[in-house]
């Protein structure tokens, strides 16, 4: 008889299960950095993204990858709600696409029209509700800016010659009032570098007619531009405005005159380019951050904006820190840097659990650092940070699981960036080794931390100064391994291997890895290894060339190790930490990327969607996994989505599943489950934490779930909607 799935964390021992490594990716946020198109599909009640070739579906909790397309950046998206599609245009992609493409809502198909718009991009669509068309007008080509108006009524693009039309416009707002039965045109650009327009126009299906309100926003070119169903109103948001200013001022047009909304609180951040668009469910404008580096999701309600969906990751990230606290059983990141067009710096502090991130707002924080040193403090019960570039002299954190706060050490390591720091486990104490002083200059200082007091040591040997090494305490040999390093921009990389007993530094010799920089050691705790990862080596002077093997440290000898299957894309530095209750360890991004895996050993834990689930009021509800099924996974949990909010709803939970059609098409997937209660929150969300015990028993343990709420629409018996099912496969 199969074990049924344990819903309370136990603590037990299990023997290392299989020698081979795998790289395991997590679901990653838009990388798209040109913009991100929104569209509202009413069909499905999803918001529908197109972010370069990655098409992205809101269901209220996160933004979940479903599919992809050979489009270019600045399509005009729109949804035909006559025919429940939604219907792209055109597009930059080395060169301007004059194709249509339609979503279904599981796949794009290629439209193939008798007649086509010419190639453009920055042309946005909208949908003429009265006359089931979608309408194009204006956009941008290489040589100039259009003014032609074309509708497209499912089969064909049709072009229209109205006897009145704008000038040529690009960049510009176009949307469909819905009380009013007019398309809206508002602001854009006549070509690159020139006039740019505070002109509202109006297309009733016959003659474009320019209006004049009283009140208008000011000129603008790449604002946002979507139509309020429950209040009536055309919203703009943002933009560029003539001075070439990027802006995040929010207007209203109700026919007649424009006005500004004084938003009660901080709304999203001005960007570049702006897309938004109609969320009838919810009664909500919705905008998202794209250009950032971390993409949250809006929503306007009339009066405020306020988040609806926080930032999945941090995001494009370098020179960042992280460590992992086994007490609390989280990963902790400090600290962001993105260097695109421009550089970004935030003071950032992020919590990994189980495979599933979350960003705090301390009371209290660090300011920005680049390249600080962080390590688990075992007699201050916490995350210790210490140096970065930009941090006052001196100055050491400690992060308590809640808050940063700011410790009074008395005479510390003089300030430094670059620096590498390990948690001596077996003497209580966190150990500092070099760093740059700020001005290039390597350290060679060893230090310790015991608590509260910072102590240099002066062992009788020591490694060579160095900035961008790495170091990890082996517990079992209660040493503390130091490899590499080396200045990112200067010659040499270095490749020598060090342990500190906690009295001297004794060198490794023998065969080594290559040498390398800006890599990461890491305990392994289901091998009883150290872990190199990664990192770059300096073939001349500011070139750097990542390194993407993984070695292993058993004391004796380095291992290099092959890792089977997909393998994360190379990069400059790499950043882990090892999760000892995963038994695995996370690598964060690396300048290049924005992804993040899980190293460990190969596994055959999966969560899988199946079955027909019922509908209701938002659409179909959908259940996820937070996390890996990984056996100790303390963080592990289930989210449902698309219910009503504040509905009262059940999760049901079995290792045996069942077959049984019910009305509207569904089915009860799951049999004698044990039901847990739950209600939906303001975005029609559940959370269920469901830690699975680190018990052998559980290794390949396969559980069933499946969520309903109740629901005044709901398709299953006329009050109920119900999820798919979701297969865990534990391991």
């Amino acid at each position: 008889m199969r074990p049924t799935l344990p819903l309370v964390l136990l603590v037990a021992a299990t023997a290392v299960r299989g020698q081979q490594y795998e790289w395991r990716s997590l679901q990653q946020p838009f990388t798209a950095t040109n913009g991100a198109i929104l569209a509202w599909d009413a069909a499905r009640h999803r918001m529908v993204a197109q972010a370069g070739t990655e098409t992205w579906i809101a269901d209220g909790a996160a933004w979940r990858r479903r599919g992809t397309l050979p489009a270019g950046a600045q399509p005009g998206l729109a949804f035909d709600r006559a025919r429940a599609n939604t219907i792209l245009f055109g597009g930059s992609s080395g060169g301007l696409s004059a194709q249509t493409w339609r979503w279904n809502g599981a796949a794009w198909n290629l439209v193939n029209t008798a007649a086509s718009p010419p190639g453009r991009w920055f042309s946005p669509l909208a949908y003429d509700v009265a006359r089931q068309r979608i309408v194009l007008c204006g956009g941008e080509t290489q040589a100039a800016n259009l003014n032609d108006t074309w509708e497209f009524d499912g089969t064909n693009w049709l072009q229209r010659f109205p006897a009145t039309v704008p000038s040529s416009h690009g960049r510009h707002g176009l949307v469909y009032d819905e009380t009013r039965a007019v398309t809206v045109l508002f602001g854009g650009m006549a070509a690159t570098g020139q006039t740019v327009f505070a002109e509202t126009w109006e297309w009733n299906g016959v003659n474009w007619t320019r209006r004049f309100p009283a009140v208008s926003p000011p000129a603008r070119r790449n604002h946002g531009m979507a139509w309020d169903a429950a209040r009536s109103r055309t919203v703009v948001f943002g933009g560029i405005v003539a001075s070439g200013a990027v802006v995040a001022d929010t207007w209203e047009y109700d026919g007649t005159n424009w006005a500004q909304v004084a938003v009660g609180q901080p709304g999203p951040p001005g960007q570049i380019s702006q897309s938004i668009a109609g969320d009838p469910d919810h009664g909500v404008v919705v905008a998202m951050e794209w250009a950032s580096d971390t993409k949250r999701t809006w929503a306007f309600d009339g009066t405020a904006w306020r988040v609806t969906i926080p930032p999945p990751t941090p995001g494009f990230s370098a020179r960042h820190a992280m460590a992992h606290d086994p007490q609390r059983g989280e990963t902790l990141l400090f600290g962001n840097w993105f260097f695109n067009a421009f550089p970004s710096f935030s003071a950032q502090t992020w919590v990994q659990r189980g495979g599933a991130w979350q960003q705090h707002s301390p009371a209290a924080s660090p300011p920005f650092a680049e390249q600080p040193a962080l390590a688990f403090d075992p007699i201050g019960s916490g995350i210790v940070l210490f140096g970065g570039l930009g941090l006052p002299p001196g100055s050491t954190w400690r992060w308590d699981g809640t808050t940063w706060h700011a410790l009074a050490t008395g005479t510390g390591p003089p300030p430094r960036h670059a620096a590498a720091m390990a948690t001596d486990l077996g003497r209580g104490r966190v150990v500092l080794f070099g760093g740059d002083d700020g001005t290039g200059a390597p350290r060679g200082d060893t230090w310790e931390w015991n608590g509260s007091t910072w102590l240099q040591r002066s062992p009788p040997q020591s490694p060579p100064g160095r900035e961008g090494h790495a170091m990890a305490y082996d517990p079992g040999r209660a040493r503390t391994v130091l490899f590499g390093g080396g200045d990112v921009l200067l010659p040499p990389t270095l490749g020598d291997c060090w342990e500190w007993d906690g009295t001297t530094w004794l060198q490794v010799t023998g065969s080594l890895p290559p040498s390398r920089t800006s890599h990461s050691l890491v305990f392994d705790t289901a091998r009883n290894r150290i872990l190199l990862l990664g990192g770059q080596f300096l073939i001349a002077a500011a070139f750097g060339a990542p390194r993407n093997d993984l070695w292993e440290w058993d004391g004796v000898v380095w291992t290099p190790r092959t890792v089977a299957g997909v393998v994360p894309a190379a990069r400059r530095t790499t950043v882990a930490a090892h999760d000892a209750g995963l038994a695995r360890t996370f690598v964060f991004s690396g300048e290049a990327e924005a992804d993040s895996w899980l190293l460990g050993p190969v596994s055959a834990a999966r969560v899988v969607a199946y079955g027909n689930a019922c509908a209701g009021s938002f659409g179909v509800p959908e259940l996820h996994a937070k996390g890996e099924p990984f056996v100790g996974n303390a963080w592990f949990g289930l989210q449902g989505t698309a219910l009503v909010p504040g509905a009262l709803g059940f999760v049901g939970i079995s290792t045996l599943q069942a077959n049984v059609p019910l009305a509207s098409g569904c089915t009860a997937l799951v049999d004698q489950p044990s039901w847990f209660r739950t209600t939906a929150d303001a975005r029609g969300v559940i959370d269920l934490r469901m830690p699975i015990p680190n018990l052998a028993s559980l290794h390949g343990v396969i559980a069933f779930a499946q969520a309903v709420a109740f629901d005044p629409n709901g398709s299953l018996a006329g009050f109920l909607a119900l999820s798919a099912g979701l297969r865990a496969t534990l391991d």
